[in-house]
């Protein structure tokens, strides 16, 4: 398909007879009539609400927290930010040079992001697509709280949101607007400037490396084949001296994505015993990612779902897709700008739902892309509405928008209102107002050890970041606990000598035989198998927890004699395991002493023992256990493993313990 390419479309509706235009026109005309009004309008929603919902703590995932280390780790050791894109935390050590760690500084900054990314999606669609898709939908994106929930955090997605409407601006300028053939000397300027942005995009996040594929595409379906060659040459024209710069001045010769494609390819990102993904896996991961991110997350950034614990409708999924399908065939010969606004929508949320395991399920993996999709929702019914048979419905157009519009305003409102006295006191210097026991009792040891702990003592936490952010001190990050794979443990169990004894030890709490069996010979246990047959409610109906010890060969008739006076029968690991695997049970296989090893390594000597909810709201759910399971499995094998040195908080608390090796 070959595109005319004539310059930026001027306002010819203007010049339209009243009685030659239909309600779209007119719809049309009105905004571009006030279009500076409602630029200003836009601008000015995101910046006031962007403040009235200000948040000066950190989130409780720990990723914002973590770009905030490796900023300050890059600036201050010269270590590369190679992990989950380096350019934002390199922005951000240019503050941390100047300023220290202040967190208000550093939210400051994706405030600014969020106002630029309005400005230059103004400046990058506007005349060049229809005034009532444009001005709608940043009105959409203006009031949304949980788009502006990331002007204050230091995620990355306001910086990629402000990169992407700079690409998206320079790509529409120098590619479809510039209709004349490339000259070097000339054009230079423009290819550098474009090539940048894209390579900025591709430092942010990993999925921008999907760019590739949509600037081939574009350019294929366009029939503008050269181009290919001048927007990739571009890129890797950029791209080349940033990583030799990153090669010989930080050692650092791997590429980002290297640093997470592997555990792209896992069944869960924290259990990589599990195994890799499969086919149907991937196809299944696909299907319930936009039944995640397109019927939940989508409906909560347009207001029509509560943000705390919304639900999927799958059927809302697939009528967002049906409706990006429209769009496709609507913009095909109709819009070379949404063209290629579709394409890369297309290709970023395939990347998201294919690569992204579905226990993530976080809505700021498709926030970037949110003004994207309500532009071309909009399309969808605007295109549609064009048709001759759907004519007499035109007026019906703006309806969706304004409910949205609408929705959006009026949670950010009632929002504002509910943070006003939090905002006061954060502004005051409470960090603590209205924050849960949980997390207060794990930020004040945090800086208690900073305190009484010399900086020499590798101190473990199971959010490391949040720690270094809130006290200043760094922690040793255990993120989860090693799990083995099979093989590790069928290859563990053949040693010669030795005769392996599993036991399930799900009543160990409550049987003393097996508890007096298991403090006896708890230094031969070797590993811990521990597995569940979960429900789609997240229920475990079946579980296996079993203890495997290894005796050698002439202790086994004491053995033998102690199964039969405790009554323990014992059980066969290898079958269990068989079964495990093959009716798809979730399990881990820990080992004692190879955990022991790996905190060795890092000369661990203290674990801060918070007791942090699963879910924030609910106390009830259960903590997360992740530093406490580490020391269970270890303390299997070598009871009184640890000591408790200090506790903070009655309610929900947290406990530093100093470890005894």
């Amino acid at each position: 398909m070959k595109h005319k390419h004539n310059k930026k479309s001027k306002n010819i509706k203007q010049n339209l007879p009243s009685d030659k235009m239909d309600f779209s026109d007119k719809f049309d005309l009105f905004f571009e009539k006030h279009s500076k009004l409602f630029l200003i309008l836009s601008l000015g929603f995101t910046l006031i609400f962007s403040f009235l919902l200000f948040d000066l703590r950190v989130s409780d995932g720990g990723d914002d927290s973590a770009y905030i280390v490796r900023a300050y780790n890059f600036i201050k050791q010269g270590e590369f930010p190679s992990f989950q894109g380096p350019l934002y935390p390199i922005v951000l050590s240019l503050f941390v040079a100047v300023f220290g760690v202040k967190l208000g500084v550093l939210k400051v900054v994706s405030l600014l992001a969020m106002v630029g990314q309005a400005y230059f999606l103004y400046k990058a669609f506007y005349k060049r697509i229809p005034a009532s898709i444009l001005f709608p939908s940043l009105l959409a994106i203006s009031l949304s709280t949980s788009m502006l929930y990331f002007s204050s955090q230091t995620y990355s997605e306001a910086f990629f949101m402000l990169l992407q409407s700079i690409f998206f601006f320079l790509f529409f300028k120098y590619f479809i607007d510039f209709s004349e053939k490339y000259e070097m000397k000339k054009d230079y300027k423009k290819l550098v400037l474009f090539g940048l942005s894209a390579f900025a995009l591709i430092w942010t996040r990993n999925v921008a490396y999907g760019l590739i594929v949509v600037l081939i595409a574009y350019f294929i379906l366009s029939g503008e084949w050269k181009k290919i060659l001048y927007s990739l040459a571009s890129i890797f024209a950029m791209a080349i001296p940033f990583e030799l710069i990153k090669k010989v001045f930080f050692s650092a010769d791997t590429l980002q994505i290297k640093e997470q494609s592997s555990g792209f390819m896992l069944k869960h990102y924290y259990n990589p015993a599990l195994g890799n993904e499969d086919f149907m896996g991937f196809v299944e991961r696909f299907f319930t990612n936009i039944k995640l991110y397109l019927s939940k997350h989508l409906f909560t950034f347009m207001g029509f779902k509560p943000v705390n614990s919304p639900q999927p409708t799958e059927i809302l999924g697939f009528i967002v897709v049906a409706l990006l399908v429209l769009a496709f065939i609507f913009v095909l010969k109709k819009n070379r700008y949404l063209l290629f606004t579709i394409i890369y929508l297309t290709i970023m949320y395939g990347l998201t739902f294919i690569l992204v395991q579905t226990h993530w399920d976080q809505a700021r993996l498709i926030a970037p892309f949110y003004f994207l999709t309500i532009l071309m929702m909009s399309a969808a019914f605007y295109y549609l509405l064009k048709m001759k048979a759907f004519k007499k419905f035109q007026f019906l157009y703006l309806i969706p928008l304004v409910i949205v519009i609408y929705l959006s305003g009026s949670r950010a409102v009632e929002t504002s209102k509910n943070h006003s006295k939090a905002l006061k006191a954060h502004l005051a210097g409470n960090i603590f107002y209205e924050m849960t026991p949980d997390w207060a009792n794990f930020i004040k040891m945090s800086q208690w050890v900073a305190k009484n702990i010399d900086k020499k003592e590798v101190v473990a936490s199971r959010k490391p970041e949040i720690g270094f952010v809130y006290s200043g001190r760094s922690f040793h990050g255990i993120y989860n606990v090693t799990s083995l794979d099979p093989e590790d443990l069928v290859q563990g169990i053949e040693k010669e000598g030795f005769v392996p004894i599993s036991i399930d030890i799900r009543g160990i709490d409550t049987d003393l035989n097996i508890q007096d069996f298991h403090l006896r010979n708890s230094k031969f246990l070797h590993y811990y198998l521990n597995a569940g047959l979960i429900d789609e409610y997240g229920r475990t109906n079946q579980s296996h927890v079993v203890s495997v010890y290894l005796f050698p060969d002439s202790l086994m008739a004491e053995i033998e004699a102690q199964l039969t006076d405790y009554e323990i029968e014992t059980t066969d690991v290898i079958q269990v395991m068989k079964k495990v695997q093959d009716e798809n049970w979730t399990f881990a296989i820990h080992s004692p002493d190879e955990l022991l090893e790996e905190i060795k390594e890092f000369n661990v000597k203290y674990f801060i023992l918070a007791s942090l909810r699963k879910i924030e709201s609910n106390p009830q759910e259960g903590i997360i256990t992740t530093l406490h399971r580490y020391l269970y499995f270890i303390q299997l094998k070598y009871p009184n493993f640890y000591t408790p040195i200090h506790t903070i908080g009655t309610t929900e608390p947290t406990t530093l313990v100093r470890l005894n090796y």
